[in-house]
């Protein structure tokens, strides 16, 4: 008499673990023909903290194409047109992630506003950099800033500290995961795995900014741009935007930079240009490409500087 309902609630076990896997393997294969996990993956040492891997192509959710050339620049290869060649340095803001299609990305829409003028644009960016992680690549591609007429950085004001070290893969995946579902559960959901400590072998060493900045615009400074980037906070609070920048004002003074671009400070721009705290919407970015047209057009006329 005891066997039977045993047997029930085993046979009940099997055909429900049965079930549950198949569901896993269902959802696996789902999440992966949905172009969930196809994003772009990243490189990191301890040296340029994490950049984008050379090389590599695809479309988030099968619509939101982007790609990245041999000097991880999200463009086609680097070959700088007969016109003048800007290149974009920044962070998030520059790159704009998984959400944007490749026209959508602030280079592409900068390099639209400028067509008339034959301006093509070359951005190299990732989210979370900061100065330092910026300089690092710049140091790294010598022959690329010798062969832009102007440089062009967009920098928030916490952008002038440490370089940012990798810590997460699912910020900045390094490979894709075995288990879409785990990855994106931890990446959306809940995290599960610990994450936001670098690794001692990947953890940039503390630097001098002002030194490295100084160094650059020494060799560089007659054709280098710097554009200042607020927050939603600081864009809706002057008061608070002259505070947070006074620090970063001062550093760039110092070596050679006086009249930076705020873009807050253009009509054009808004708090309610935000869909977060930091990142434009998506139907900001050509008004932050517009902004930035002009500013360029006026500098790219500059001689080239070519010394490291």
């Amino acid at each position: 008499m005891t066997q039977r309902p045993r047997s029930r609630l085993l046979r009940s076990v099997l055909v429900g673990g049965t079930l549950f896997c198949g569901l896993l393997i269902v959802a696996e294969i789902a999440t992966r023909q949905l172009g969930l996990l196809d994003f772009p993956l990243y490189e990191a040492n301890a040296d340029i903290g994490y950049v984008p891997k050379p090389n590599q192509q695809g479309a988030f959710l099968n619509k939101n194409d982007w790609q990245f050339n041999s000097r991880s620049m999200g463009a086609p290869e680097f070959e700088p047109g007969p016109g003048p060649n800007v290149l974009l340095v920044g962070d998030s803001i520059v790159d704009g992630g998984n959400p944007y299609r490749q026209q959508e990305r602030l280079g592409p829409l900068t390099q639209k506003a400028l067509a008339p003028s034959g301006v093509k644009v070359w951005p190299i960016a990732a989210g979370s950099w900061s100065l330092r992680n910026e300089l690092k690549w710049l140091q790294r591609n010598p022959d690329v800033v010798d062969r832009v007429d102007e440089v062009v950085f967009l920098l928030g004001s916490n952008d002038f500290g440490d370089a940012s070290s990798w810590s997460c893969e699912f910020s900045h995946p390094r490979s894709h995961p075995t288990s879409s579902l785990w990855f994106l559960f931890n990446k959306y959901v809940y995290r599960l795995e610990p994450c936001g400590t670098p690794p001692d072998a990947l953890k940039v060493p503390q630097g001098d900014v002002h030194a490295e900045l100084e160094r650059f615009m020494s060799a560089f400074g007659k054709k280098t741009t710097v554009v200042l980037y607020a927050t939603a906070e600081e864009s809706r609070n002057p008061a608070e935007r002259a505070r947070s920048f006074e620090p970063a004002r001062q550093l760039l003074r110092s070596v050679g930079v006086r009249d930076p671009v705020v873009i807050a400070d253009d009509a054009r721009w808004s708090p309610d240009c935000y869909k977060d705290s930091v990142h434009p919407k998506p139907s900001a970015m050509p008004v932050l490409a517009d902004i930035l047209a002009p500013h360029i057009l006026a500098r790219v006329g500059a001689p080239k500087q070519s010394a490291w």
